[in-house]
């Protein structure tokens, strides 16, 4: 990587907690319209802010975002983004091409980050422990009754973590029990290329091109009376075909089986 990519990245990470300061006062605001029950309201701004905040820093690091299928997001009724998960930059890829507001699925570590955790949680999100739990049950009923009270969006990365190589793991059908309990639409998105941008394990951030695809919406009426099981392959499935890469075993001991054979 050039030393100029790596001053370009230095000057923007300062930026992002610079803007983050700057803006508290936006936050309380937001704080405040959903202690008084204006939950849209303070979505709307939020949104707003958080838009054009991701988008200029991707402008910033010379990451060029290509979109496609933004038609197939409703422009109404509650919405849960289900995709493929390839990088650290890949929540705030979203925040820049989600047409409307939504909260994300986060791992719960984010949660303890200072300052960043609580504009996270001001978007709707919600903090996910990455072991199966009561307490992530809790989360997803949480999400399920945000949805269902609300018209809002909730991104969901299904896979539970990064990809190494670009392929996907199986999805944790679990996150789509969001959908299926407050009567959102299923609108699944592909992303590609963002491994490229933001490997995992670098902090560094290149300036290259990515695509974001939105896949036609899964309405209520359509997935009513299937498991998650079924549904979570089907979208995994078709995700995979437009990424072009496949979905592999994230258990150690099949993988070395299957490499023995």
């Amino acid at each position: 990587m050039s030393v100029v990519t790596q001053i370009r990245n230095i000057f923007v990470y300062i930026w992002f907690v610079a803007v983050m300061l700057i803006r508290l006062p936006l936050r309380a605001k937001v704080n405040r319209l959903m202690d008084a029950g204006e939950f849209e309201e303070a979505q709307r701004r939020i949104h707003a802010f958080a838009k054009h905040f991701a988008s200029t820093g991707c402008k910033l690091l010379g990451v060029k975002i290509t979109v496609e299928g933004l038609d197939n997001v409703p422009k109404e009724g509650s919405v849960l983004y289900v995709g493929n998960h390839q990088s650290m930059f890949d929540p705030p890829l979203m925040l820049a091409t989600l047409p409307r507001p939504s909260g994300f699925i986060c791992k719960e570590e984010l949660g303890n980050v200072p300052l960043f955790s609580k504009w996270v949680a001001a978007t709707g999100s919600f903090f996910l422990p990455r072991t199966e739990s009561r307490k992530s049950l809790e989360v997803i009923l949480g999400a399920a009754k945000l949805l269902k009270q609300h018209e809002h969006g909730m991104c969901v990365f299904p896979e539970g973590t990064r990809s190494d190589d670009g392929n996907m793991r199986p999805f944790k059908p679990g996150s789509l029990k969001i959908a299926m309990r407050s009567g959102a639409a299923i609108v699944p998105f592909a992303l590609e290329h963002t491994i490229d941008v933001m490997p995992r394990g670098s902090i560094w951030i290149k300036p290259l091109e990515v695509r974001v695809t939105f896949l036609p919406a899964i309405l209520p009426e359509e997935y009513k009376g299937k498991d998650t099981a079924t549904l979570s392959e089907r979208i995994q499935a078709d995700i995979a075909d437009i990424v072009g890469c496949s979905i592999v075993s994230d258990d150690p001991d099949k993988k070395e089986s299957e490499e023995k054979e």
